[in-house]
């Protein structure tokens, strides 16, 4: 979290993706997609910085079907909660199934759940729900 595009490339290499803004999805923002060491890295960027990161380990034979995805590891969950918001306040279930939680300093919140860590600034956080809300609206306006 708060790294580059720059940055992200030398810790995660070149994005295999880049996938337009797509506000019906809660997608308000450019998404650069990683991938590095079989997990698939998604970085949206607000004000130049790593505002929302999503982990996530895609099967090989269909790495577009979540459903088919695989657990990160108890051991993973909590490096990359470590490595990108230090200490904070999670609770992650006894089987590792489940985190949710915030950083101290960061004002980042986290949740790891079907088979998906997301990473977010409170920044961010407003940020999408505002292009949500816009969504809604315009689906209002239409009827």
């Amino acid at each position: 979290m708060g790294e580059t595009l720059e940055q992200c490339e030398a810790r995660y290499g070149s994005p295999e993706k880049i996938e337009p803004p797509n506000p019906e999805f809660m997608q308000p923002d450019t998404v650069y997609v990683f991938s590095k060491d079989g997990v698939r890295i998604r970085v949206s960027f607000l004000g130049g910085v790593a505002q929302r990161i999503t982990y996530s380990r895609p099967d090989s034979s269909d790495p577009q079907d979540y459903a088919k995805a695989s657990d990160l590891s108890r051991s993973q969950v909590e490096e990359i909660v470590a490595r990108n918001v230090g200490e904070g306040n999670f609770s992650l279930t006894e089987d590792g199934s489940t985190l949710s939680g915030s950083s101290n300093d960061k004002n980042v919140t986290i949740h790891y759940a079907h088979k998906t860590l997301i990473l977010k600034t409170e920044a961010y956080l407003e940020r999408e729900l505002a292009a949500c809300r816009e969504a809604e609206q315009k689906q209002v306006e239409g009827l």
